[in-house]
């Protein structure tokens, strides 16, 4: 998983190149699942013209049956069921995974196949996430080149990050009987840490909860005590508020962390998710955790 982790900025600029030209549609349905559909919502959060949808809830509810004109889907193995039966929803479509012989690049009505280019993933979609942003924001006309350049020149310190924060949940998990580890994030963020507790919650077996600040504070502020609370401070206009949220938490019994990414906002969820990533490879490690998936495979084939 880390030598995965490693190769983020050299498959993040394969991507960066192949797309530079790249042209999407807007107020069109980007579906996927997991980490491309987080994907796709951290675009719509950026306040990007999209659709961003989970795709079993579109093919089984959203769609009401009707067929729109064209659609974006996303997979990183091109053979998630739930993306593939949304194939019939559009009378064209556009694909977006790893594998362009998958069978989501097979059906007549595909009008374009873009390949992720992330590489062979054979734990969490870390690589995928990254690629696959970097991909809706040149389509979008969004160059993220400088940002790109921050994440490279900074991997030694995201990975200094993770690893303490690793550390001190691995101290802090075993001595309490803790009820819960959220990671609190906003805007373009927030589903970047949906993202981030995707990867911890599977690689490490334990639940990690990501949800808007604001959205914590309605309701899930009452389990502070016993509880972990990560918060993800970007220039977020919200600043003055996560001060107030985390001074009151702590005073109700939780722990709490803040993990700083002041680059642009409208970026920075190329660069905040990686200290995650980091974080869950040593989490696991220092859990003793060998396999990565021990449930069901990693590609969801119903």
């Amino acid at each position: 998983m880390l030598e995965e982790i490693k190769e983020i900025p050299s498959r993040a600029e394969e991507i960066y190149t192949y797309t530079k030209k790249l042209k999407l549609p807007t107020k069109v349905p980007y579906l996927g699942m997991g980490s491309s559909y987080f994907a796709a919502l951290t675009m719509k959060h950026a306040g990007l013209l999209l659709k961003a949808e989970i795709a079993s809830e579109y093919s089984n509810y959203l769609s009401i049956g009707e067929i729109q004109e064209i659609g974006v889907l996303i997979s990183q193995s091109g053979r998630s069921t739930e993306a593939l039966r949304c194939r019939d929803l559009f009378e064209e479509y556009i694909a977006i995974t790893n594998d362009l012989k998958s069978p989501i690049c097979s059906a007549s009505n595909v009008v374009l196949k873009i390949p992720m280019l992330a590489g062979r993933e054979e734990y969490s979609a870390t690589k995928t996430y990254l690629n696959t942003l970097i991909c809706l924001y040149n389509g979008f006309g969004l160059d993220c080149r400088a940002a790109l350049n921050v994440l490279s020149d900074n991997m030694n310190s995201y990975l200094e990050t993770g690893t303490r924060l690793a550390e001190e949940i691995f101290e802090l998990y075993p001595t309490k009987n803790y009820q819960g580890i959220f990671l609190l994030a906003n805007g373009p963020n927030y589903p970047t840490m949906c993202n981030a507790s995707l990867i911890l919650s599977e690689t490490c077996k334990i639940i990690f909860q990501a949800l808007p600040l604001s959205q914590y504070y309605h309701g899930y502020k009452e389990t502070a005590e016993n509880s972990i609370v990560i918060f993800l401070k970007t220039q977020s206009p919200d600043s003055e508020y996560l001060n107030k949220v985390k001074d009151s938490i702590e005073k109700a019994g939780a722990k709490t962390i803040v993990v700083e990414e002041l680059y642009t906002e409208h970026f920075s969820p190329l660069l905040s998710i990686m200290p995650f990533n980091f974080m869950a490879w040593k989490l696991a490690e220092l859990l003793g955790i060998k396999k990565p998936f021990v449930v069901g495979e990693k590609i969801s084939v119903i």
